[in-house]
Order: structure tokens, then sequence, then C-alpha cells
């Protein structure tokens, strides 16, 4: 909505909206680079070296290739992961300290804080490997980007590990 008073914000978004903008940034971009690369680039993106008929082009093809569709990936993977470095480690700490979970299981406690702070690094770490697994190609520096790939999967299982090992669930309990 577009204001004319100078006293009021020019563009009003919600919330809720812009998380589901910025949650659809990947897959809309990752659509965007097959559709592209179909119209443009079929030939070229569906070709295998078997000789195999292809109808859809890999996924590195389709997002790493070419110039319209590497863009698009790139710039849309960056907008995605922009909130995630900025607000959500602060989010996930906020949800935990303010739900019924949080102090049912008393997670305002002086180790939570470290706990959290242990993962809002992890998860740093791993978006910053996402964001350079998108700009660096594994035609670029293979050995690298094969590096950063297992780096994000590492810091995924850490992350996963560290939440159900520390955070308990009683499946059992109507109010969690």
């Amino acid at each position: 909505m577009v204001s004319s008073n100078f006293q009021e914000p020019i563009i009003s978004i919600s919330s809720e909206r812009f998380a589901v903008f910025i949650c659809s940034l990947p897959l809309l971009s990752f659509a965007s680079c097959v559709s592209i690369a179909l119209v443009w680039h079929f030939d070229e993106t569906t070709r295998t070296h078997c000789k195999v008929a292809n109808y859809l082009p890999s996924i590195s093809a389709a997002i790493g290739d070419h110039m319209p569709e590497k863009f698009i990936w790139r710039v849309g993977i960056a907008l995605h992961c922009l909130p995630r470095i900025l607000v959500l480690p602060y989010a996930l700490q906020k949800h935990y300290k303010n739900t019924l979970a949080g102090r049912k299981y008393n997670l305002t406690t002086w180790w939570f804080g470290s706990l959290n702070l242990i993962n809002s690094l992890l998860h740093l770490v791993e978006n910053g490997a996402l964001l350079t697994l998108t700009y660096i190609s594994s035609t670029d520096n293979y050995d690298f980007h094969e590096r950063i790939f297992h780096c994000i999967y590492g810091m995924r299982h850490i992350l996963h590990a560290s939440v159900l090992h520390f955070i308990p669930v009683d499946c059992n309990s109507a109010n969690v």
C-alpha cells in the first residue's frame, strides 16, 4: 500500500508476507532457472556424455552453467540467506525463552545461553558455507566446492543433534 502522507511509511509489508516471500525465494529462483534453461539453453543443459535423451536439465546445469540462470540463483540465495543470518539466531533464543516448552524445561538457565550462542555460531557457519557454495561453482574450484559441501552437511547434523540432545521433548504431554 503506497502512502501520500510524509509521516507514514512509504510501503507497509507484514512480517508474515515478508517471511513467506523470503522462504519462497529458493523455490522461485530454481523454478525460474529451470524454465529459462528449458527455453533458452535446452540443448546445452540437457546434453549428456552418454547421449541419453533428457527432458529436464540437471540442477547444476539449470542454476550454474549459463549467465541469466546463474545470476537469478545467486541473487535469490543471497536474499534468502540475509534474514537467516541477521534475524534467526535472535528469534530462536527469544522463542525458546518465551514459549511454554522453554519455561517447562527451564531453558532460561545460564547454560542455555551458551548452547544457544554455540548453535547460532554453527548456524552462521552453515549459512556462510551455503553462500560460498552458491558463489564458487564446482567448475571453478572442485576441491574447495566439495569441502564446503561437506561443511554444510556437517553443520546441519551438528545443529540437529544439539537440538535433539539438549532440548528434551515429552511426547505424552499436551502442553508442549
